[in-house]
């Protein structure tokens, strides 16, 4: 098989003998540039990467077709690289560079050039230094949730920059970490580079061919605690201990295309920082009391008044008060000193904000915020909650499904509990909607619907 202007992709998984399940179909059916993989163990990960990209290097190009396979250690990229190795030198005896085709696990060197120059090669994140290197068509982050963001940001991104190159992420999920935001970019509509799918174990119907109830999936679900089951076999994101809003589940509290209802109440709510980030959060209130975060604004390291000066150019819509720390009078101060100047011109709504400390008295908050998560009968026979998340607010999703309590061992408080304190990491925006929700609710037990 020689370089070709194009290629059927089809054709030559036949070619190879490749019969993909349902799962690894959808995946390699999009034409993303970035795709998200998120699933489970034994779905078929190390072929479905290299398989996916595979068809490039049969591309006919000006410079060679030059792909890389990032992994965690050398050991497990070399599982991705064998299947090229199988398939090019194997299979469709594909003329090779000696010189510059290695398959060594003594020294890790896995590097493999096809007669016309198209090459693939093992990368190790154990040696950031490595990932520095010159423009790349495509590259698979094999294992992706177990790398770091900057072996992502910080190397490999900036080299698909020249050639526009692809980049596949197939993993299973290691709890709400970086591969779990790209697997958000994936779902956002307006993102078209992105694509993410989920696809638990149980998809590989050539290993399981029963599904859910293939004896082996049911044994191990009868072995493993549901949280790991889920994670590991069922692709799902998942925090295994000390979750505060364990009630979010983003299939009840997270909605599509939220839009603005200029008859309801609309407030702002802040959670105040520099370092640590900003947050105003956007939030309407309906005339039954549901709650809906539609809109956030999430910073670092830009002073209170030009964060005031930004949301004062964003904010083009009715506001009719907000919520901030008790601890922050000053900078209140400083958002209302710029909202209320009435010789610049801005949204004349802005002028007659006024901002109120709510309480910092975080345990009876939490229990307030979790009346609004909690799902209950609307009479209807449909059980809801009362607070939604619009889809765009990616951080506070985030920050919903980490945020969590100390655990035994961390720095605590002089005799406090575990439970009466939270970990000072992803609270930010949950910070900021607790003040909204004591603020303009109390912290009376409020009714509801009928439980």
């Amino acid at each position: 098989m020689a370089p070709q202007k194009t290629l059927n992709v089809s054709k030559f998984y036949d070619a190879v003998g490749y019969y993909p399940h349902d799962g690894q179909k959808a995946f390699h059916a999009s034409s993303a540039r970035f795709k998200v993989m998120d699933c489970g163990r034994r779905w078929g990960k190390s072929t479905s990467g290299p398989h996916d990209e595979m068809p490039k290097m049969f591309l006919r190009r000006e410079e060679p077709i030059l792909g890389w396979i990032v992994a965690p250690t050398y050991d497990l990229g070399e599982k991705e690289f064998r299947v090229f190795h199988r398939v090019l030198t194997e299979k469709l005896r594909i003329p090779m560079n000696r010189s510059k085709t290695f398959y060594s696990v003594r020294t890790k060197d896995f590097r493999l050039t096809t007669a016309w120059g198209a090459s693939i090669e093992v990368r190790s994140a154990e040696h950031p230094d490595s990932l520095v290197g010159e423009g790349l068509d495509f590259v698979i982050m094999a294992e992706a949730a177990k790398l770091k963001l900057s072996h992502w940001e910080k190397y490999v991104r900036p080299s698909l920059s020249d050639k526009r190159g692809s980049a596949v992420f197939v993993s299973t999920p290691e709890g709400f970490n970086w591969f779990y935001d790209l697997y958000q970019l994936g779902q956002d509509p307006e993102r078209h580079d992105w694509w993410s799918k989920k696809s638990p174990t149980w998809d590989n119907s050539a290993v399981f061919p029963g599904g859910f109830d293939d004896p082996e999936i049911q044994a191990v679900r009868d072995t493993l605690s549901p949280a790991v089951f889920d994670q590991e076999y069922g692709a799902e994101f998942t925090s295994f201990a000390g979750r505060i809003y364990s009630e979010f589940d983003e299939g009840f509290h997270v909605m599509d295309d939220y839009q603005f209802h200029p008859e309801w109440e609309n407030w702002l709510t802040f959670d105040f920082g520099f370092r640590n980030p900003f947050v105003c959060l956007n939030i309407q209130v309906d005339p039954s009391d549901n709650v809906y975060v539609w809109d956030e604004y999430y910073e670092r390291n830009i002073t209170t008044p030009e964060h005031a000066r930004r949301l004062k150019e964003i904010i083009q819509w009715r506001v009719d008060g907000g919520f901030h720390d008790p601890s922050g009078p000053d900078e209140a101060g400083s958002i209302l000193s710029i909202f209320h100047d009435k010789k610049e011109r801005y949204n004349s709504w802005l002028n007659q904000v006024v901002l109120n400390p709510s309480t910092n008295d975080w345990k009876p908050g939490i229990e307030r915020v979790k009346e609004w998560l909690k799902l209950r009968d609307d009479g209807n026979g449909t059980h809801k909650p009362r607070l939604f998340v619009s889809r765009n607010c990616r951080q506070t999703i985030r920050e919903f499904n980490t945020y969590r309590v100390k655990e035994q061992g961390e720095k605590q408080g002089e005799n406090l509990d575990p439970q009466d304190q939270p970990r000072k990491k992803d609270d930010h925006a949950m910070d900021a909607l607790r003040y909204f929700i004591v603020g303009r609710f109390g912290m009376s037990t409020h009714i509801g619907y009928a439980a």
